[in-house]
């Protein structure tokens, strides 16, 4: 089983329409559907700009650029512009 966790703005919502917070989405390892369909939500936030990360064995963070169905937990945040 693994978890996918939103952070942020939702993606379905216009950029007018934020809703901050988390969203947590899981999948169970052995389901084709659960994984095809996080796997193309995965993609397109990516394709939005959003960055993905995972926490290591060791605790460090890993940025991903693939959706990994193994993975216990991958993290999607919108990607943060300031200045």
């Amino acid at each position: 089983m693994g978890k996918l966790i939103i952070v942020g703005v939702r993606p379905e919502l216009m950029h007018h329409e934020l809703a901050e917070g988390v969203e947590e989405i899981v999948w169970e390892e052995d389901s084709a559907q659960d994984q095809q369909r996080l796997q193309k939500l995965f993609h397109d936030l990516l394709m939005k700009g959003w960055i993905a990360y995972t926490t290591k064995p060791d605790g460090r963070k890993a940025q991903i650029f693939r959706f990994d169905p193994k993975l216990a937990e991958i993290v999607l945040l919108p990607m943060v512009s300031g200045g």
